[in-house]
């Protein structure tokens, strides 16, 4: 399944009514969808700022982000999903050259790599601060994506939410 799909396919399951989209690299848009079903879409590449509105969807894909500490910028854009985040990567970790090199590595009793941008062991973590991770699927190519619930775990929490957006 292609991203676009699933994207379509999690916006209707979870009722999302905007999303805000950031690509990394030169990948098409995965809302292009959304928007045609009449869903607010915000889209900015990388090297472009990222607009500082909430949405119900944060969508981050493509390549690795353009920076050191992509750990804390995905922390930072997922504070403007109010509902969901969705985080699609390339799978380093099911690429054919890695399968071989973690053999060769694990043969010859050499230390493993540091998981990287899309390792789904450098991103769960960071997914798991976000919010609670509902779902993972393997996409087209050598990919995946992760959606990630970021709303109020408890009453007082969706409370204190509601309560914050009345009173501002």
């Amino acid at each position: 399944m292609n991203l676009s799909s699933l994207v379509a396919t999690w916006a209707v399951k979870y009722d999302v009514e905007s999303a805000l989209e950031h690509v990394n690299g030169q990948e098409p848009s995965a809302c292009d969808a959304l928007a045609t079903r009449g869903v607010r879409v915000t889209t900015c590449r990388d090297g472009e700022r990222v607009p500082d509105v909430q949405a119900d969807l944060v969508v981050v894909h493509g390549a690795a982000p353009g920076l050191p500490a992509w750990r804390e910028w995905l922390v930072e854009a997922s504070k403007r999903a109010s509902k969901l985040v969705i985080v699609a990567a390339p799978d380093p970790e099911r690429s054919p050259h890695a399968r071989l090199r973690r053999i060769l590595n694990r043969a010859l009793g050499l230390p493993g790599e540091t998981p990287s941008w899309g390792a789904t062991s450098a991103l769960a973590p960071v997914l798991w601060e976000i919010g609670r991770v509902r779902e993972h699927e393997p996409i087209q190519g050598d990919a995946h994506a992760f959606v990630v619930d970021v709303t109020p775990r408890t009453p007082q929490a969706r409370r204190r939410l509601r309560v914050a957006g009345t009173t501002g």
